[in-house]
């Protein structure tokens, strides 16, 4: 009987560790082809993110808002790259400028968050309610966000 206390503990001990360092290595691994990407091949990166490319985050943005889109993307996978130096400011606008990439970089970062919280893919999700978490969830990473007009502006799908 004492032995198997003593396995049991073992095992409730160990399975954390094991597990968290699974999820260290997987998450190293993601770093590391990232860091590969960005470095090496910054330019499939952008077009990843162009606008109108099929299944891609901006393929439906305004045109007013392309080139916003696409950097915000690009940010999103490689921050590293794409971190304000003063010279263009789009990379340095703020949180509520939507012609800046950290407006739209939060913008996906809420929407995959978004997706997560509500099963996106796994269950129905009513597009009001999803609306909703976006909306929230823009506004807690950008609390200047909040009681503008970004969610309209944002939906506007003039080619």
């Amino acid at each position: 009987m004492k032995r198997r206390r003593a396995f049991a503990a073992i095992v409730v001990i160990a399975i954390p560790i094991v597990v968290t360092m699974g999820l260290m290595t997987r998450r190293a691994e993601s770093e590391m082809l990232q860091a590969t990407t960005c470095e090496a091949d910054l330019r499939s990166v952008f077009e990843l993110c162009e606008r109108g490319r099929k299944d891609g985050p901006c393929e439906q943005v305004s045109k007013a808002f392309e080139d916003a889109c696409q950097a915000g993307c690009v940010a999103s996978v490689c921050p590293e790259q794409t971190r304000c130096t003063g010279g263009d400011p789009m990379w340095c606008a703020s949180c509520t400028d939507m012609q800046g990439a950290l407006f739209w970089n939060n913008l996906f970062g809420a929407a995959a968050w978004c997706d997560g919280e509500l099963g996106v893919g796994h269950a129905e999700v009513d597009g009001d309610v999803w609306d909703v978490c976006l909306k929230e969830e823009v506004g807690r990473q950008c609390p200047e966000s909040r009681g503008t007009d970004w969610f309209v502006r944002m939906r506007e799908r003039k080619k």
